[in-house]
């Protein structure tokens, strides 16, 4: 499975993580500090939305990468965070 090539924080607190496609093009992926109405996005702030950069590029995505991405989605699904 793909692996991110670096996890950060913005200044605000929210989870950032970068990856690479298979053309060495990097993305983000970036919890917002948008917030639904639901009580698990009121709870916890960074559940509700997510933000893809691609400065612009499109990404090529192969199966492993692919594998990585729903590794990370998923767990943003399971409890809001980009945590491994």
């Amino acid at each position: 499975m793909h692996s991110p090539v670096k996890r950060t924080r913005t200044a605000r607190g929210f989870q950032v993580v970068t990856l690479r496609d298979v053309d060495n093009v990097y993305y983000t992926l970036q919890q917002s500090s948008a917030i639904d109405d639901t009580d698990f996005g009121q709870s916890k702030p960074g559940s509700s939305f997510l933000w893809f950069d691609t400065d612009d590029k499109r990404i090529h995505l192969d199966r492993e990468r692919v594998k990585g991405l729903v590794h990370i989605l998923q767990k943003w699904l399971e409890d809001g965070t980009f945590d491994s």
